[in-house]
């Protein structure tokens, strides 16, 4: 619990008081130079040549900034914000550009929506009744015929209906064509006239 505070102590920090910590950095960076180049020059060494020996040392102070900037605490947050701010300035240079990705994104979203709601709807989502799993369908089996979906007549259903114990309720459902008609040219579907327990 106490890692997570001081973590989030440091975040803040680092987040709100940016120029506060990069300045105390740099003063950092220059004691460590100085005191790098001091020992260097009790070494026999002239101050010219300490400077030198002690920045290739280091590697580079900028170098260095950009290392203890990366390993602080919102460092990934600070680079999403610059980021941000980079193509927001970037999007309102070119209006035209900015307005044909806002479309084309909606229209990719709209459409990948509308997708899986149909998918969502017709495969993935259970039938809206109850136990669903438990529903079969009945056919009749005619004779010698191959025909082992045969049509039954409704005398035949009434009958399975009345005399059914296995089955909690059973319905009918036969499928016709039909002529839409409308605005536009008529059109052939497929219907079904279904009875009233389905």
């Amino acid at each position: 619990m106490t890692t997570l505070l001081s973590r989030t102590a440091s975040l803040l920090r680092n987040v709100t008081r940016k120029r506060h910590m990069d300045r105390d950095l740099t003063e950092e960076i220059s004691a460590y130079m100085a005191m790098s180049v001091e020992d260097k020059m009790k070494q026999g060494i002239t101050e010219e040549e300490a400077r030198r020996a002690a920045a290739m040392e280091l590697g580079g102070v900028e170098q260095v900034k950009e290392e203890v900037r990366a390993g602080r605490a919102g460092s990934g947050l600070e680079s999403f914000i610059m980021d941000v701010r980079y193509g927001m300035r970037s999007l309102l240079k070119k209006p035209g550009f900015t307005i044909t990705a806002v479309v084309a994104l909606a229209l990719g979203i709209g459409a990948n929506t509308a997708i899986f709601s149909v998918i969502n709807g017709v495969l993935l989502r259970s039938l809206s009744y109850a136990n669903p799993e438990k529903i079969v369908m009945v056919w009749e089996h005619k004779g010698r015929s191959d025909n082992r979906k045969n049509v039954i007549s409704p005398a035949n259903f009434l009958d399975w209906k009345s005399q059914s114990k296995t089955l909690e309720h059973l319905a009918a459902v036969v499928g016709r064509p039909a002529i839409l008609t409308g605005v536009r040219e008529p059109e052939e579907i497929k219907i079904q006239f279904v009875s009233r327990d389905f």
